[in-house]
């Protein structure tokens, strides 16, 4: 018997769709791959430069901020998984509820202590006056218009 051979699942169906799932998810990186090449001189034909730094710079900060479930998200899968092999759904109901409180947790955290950090990173990003009172009206005027 073949070391992909699952449960009674034929050998060549494990193989098969472990291809299938491999080859979507390679898709998936290339496509990032080409959209992380093409966006930039894309985005660039339409804003000045400065204003691509800040864009940058905020996908900066986005990227660190997707860190902040801290390696749960792959907790919840392999507990998931273990749940799901003994067929107990209530257990993946109250695995998955916890774990979307906990993240939403963490990330009402994660984005209240940004939104403090505004005026300090557009300090330290040395965002000029008018950027800043254009950038900071789309999304915390309170916050942002006593430093402006």
């Amino acid at each position: 018997m073949s070391a992909l051979a699952v449960a009674g699942t034929p050998a060549p169906a494990v193989r098969n769709r472990f291809v299938g799932d491999a080859g979507f998810a390679m898709a998936a990186k290339l496509f990032y791959l080409v959209t992380r090449l093409c966006l930039p001189p894309l985005v660039l034909a339409h804003v000045s430069l400065a204003e691509y730094g800040m864009w940058a710079a905020c996908f900066v900060i986005i990227g660190y901020v997707g860190l902040a479930d801290l390696g749960l998200s792959s907790v919840y899968v392999r507990y998931v998984a273990r749940l799901h092999a003994r067929g107990d759904t209530e257990g993946i109901g109250r695995t998955l509820s916890t774990g979307m409180v906990g993240i939403g947790v963490v990330a009402c955290v994660v984005l209240g202590a940004l939104a403090a950090a505004v005026p300090t990173l557009l300090d330290l990003f040395k965002v000029d006056t008018a950027s800043r009172r254009r950038r900071c009206s789309s999304w915390a005027p309170p916050r942002c218009s006593w430093r402006t």
